[in-house]
């Protein structure tokens, strides 16, 4: 069993981590606007596209994002329980393996396939607080059209 008290403080250390270095290693283009997004320009929530339009959209306030080897993404959800049904709900109507698409603050997608969910955990220090984490591994067969790609990318791995 996992300390959730500091599986919370590291989760809080990771994710303040993981968003100075995806803001810093990539200069994410805007282009509406034609010019690189600063970190002020992201916006706050993460959108989940499965195929034929069903989408989740959830703010990042309730998102912890971990990136692990072999480009696996673990997405930590730590929701009260009004969300808990509708996160799981959604990531279980997929299979392993299938694709979806992931838009973090309108950055624009990542191609990733969806590798498991966890099992639903309750916060036993905070009333009315859930855990459950969706696993995706980025594909990096992915093949952006030329206009999404970055003016100087030798293939940074970012599309």
């Amino acid at each position: 069993m996992i300390n959730l008290d500091i599986f919370i403080f590291f989760q809080k250390i990771m994710k303040v981590y993981i968003l100075k270095e995806f803001n810093s290693k990539y200069k994410l283009k805007n282009f509406n606007e034609g010019e690189y997004m600063s970190s002020a320009d992201i916006g706050t929530n993460i959108i989940f596209k499965k195929q034929l339009g069903l989408n989740y959209e959830i703010d990042q306030k309730y998102v912890g994002l971990k990136m692990k080897e072999n480009n696996v993404l673990s997405f930590n959800f730590r929701v009260p329980g009004d969300l808990i049904n509708e996160v799981e709900s959604y990531f279980k109507r997929f299979k392993l393996g299938e694709p979806i698409l992931v838009d973090i603050g309108g950055t624009g997608d990542i191609k990733c396939d969806f590798k498991g969910l966890s099992p639903v955990l309750k916060n036993k220090d905070e009333f009315d607080q859930y855990f459950i984490s969706a696993t995706l591994q980025e594909d990096k067969q992915y093949n952006p059209l030329e206009e999404e790609k970055c003016e100087t990318c030798s293939g940074c791995g970012f599309h």
